[in-house]
């Protein structure tokens, strides 16, 4: 979208998944939507700057863009911003330290999900079937 290409190999994303690790990926909404469509259990979040005069001031502050390349920049963000539908969780970026606990806290909080939800439903059948057990032994002294 910046005018920029590049490319994650999706046996290298794979390969990392496939060893219990996490993958973050720093991409464009573009990018992003395509990760997604190869791996649809991504959990894709949005750092949005605190408002538009912000995001001006860090993007003029690197001076890293002559000025038509600030103008490609600045209207790939408008469009990157109207696709937040596209984001499981959006963290405004207002503090640096804040954001990154956010995102931490974020991954935790789906790492404990996802490791719960596969054994979840056995976990809870034999509960229940426990219960039922006791329950059928208890009914015949009531």
């Amino acid at each position: 979208m910046h005018g920029n290409l590049y490319g994650t190999l999706r046996r290298e994303v794979s390969r990392v998944l496939d060893s219990g690790k996490h993958v973050m990926m720093d991409i464009d909404v573009q990018g992003a939507r395509q990760f997604a469509q190869a791996f649809p259990d991504s959990v894709l979040i949005f750092l949005l700057p605190p408002s538009a005069d912000v995001l001006l001031t860090r993007l003029k502050e690197r001076k890293t863009e002559y000025p038509a390349d600030l103008v490609l920049r600045l209207e790939s963000a408008r469009q990157e911003v109207m696709a937040l539908d596209l984001y499981r969780y959006v963290v405004i970026n207002q503090d640096l330290h804040r954001a990154v606990h956010l995102v931490s806290a974020i991954i935790d909080a789906e790492t404990a999900r996802r490791m719960q939800s596969p054994a979840l439903a056995a976990d809870v059948a034999a509960i229940v079937a426990g219960l039922d057990r006791e329950i059928a032994a208890l009914r015949p002294r009531i």
